[in-house]
C-alpha cells in the first residue's frame, strides 16, 4: 500500500510540474497487461521487481497494442529494483509485460509508462 501510495504522490507531482501523466500497476505471473483509458504516445516504461525474496525476473519482453497487434517495444534480461526502458515514441491503447523466463513465480511491483503530451 505505502508503495502504492508513493507511485500516486509522484504522478501527481510529476504531472503538476511537467504535464506528464503517467499509468501503473502491479502484479504477479508471467503476463501483465496494462489497459490505457485511451491511445497515448509513450517512449518509455518502469518496471520494478518485488525483491524481498530475491530477484526472479530473469528475460522479460514489453509489447504495445496498435489496433488489433501487438508489436515488441523493448526487451531484456532483468528487472532488479528498477529497470527503466527507453524506446522510440509510439501511439498505444495498452502495455503488455511478458516474464519469459524466470527463477520464481514473479511479482511485479511496478509496471508503469508515462504518456508524452504534445
Amino acid at each position: 500500500r505505502d508503495i502504492r501510495l508513493l507511485i500516486t504522490l509522484v504522478g501527481c507531482f510529476y504531472y503538476i510540474v511537467w504535464q506528464l501523466r503517467f499509468y501503473f500497476l502491479s502484479g504477479d505471473g508471467d503476463c501483465i497487461v496494462l489497459t490505457l483509458d485511451n491511445e497515448i504516445t509513450v517512449d518509455r516504461v518502469v518496471i520494478q521487481e518485488e525483491i524481498a525474496k530475491g530477484e526472479s525476473i530473469l528475460e522479460y519482453s514489453v509489447e504495445g497494442r496498435r489496433v488489433n497487434d501487438w508489436i515488441e517495444l523493448c526487451s531484456g534480461s532483468s528487472v532488479g529494483h528498477k529497470r527503466i526502458e527507453v524506446f522510440e515514441p509510439i501511439t498505444v491503447s495498452q502495455l503488455r509485460l511478458k516474464i519469459l523466463k524466470s527463477k520464481a513465480n514473479p511479482i511485479v511491483k511496478n509496471f508503469a509508462v508515462y504518456e508524452i503530451l504534445k
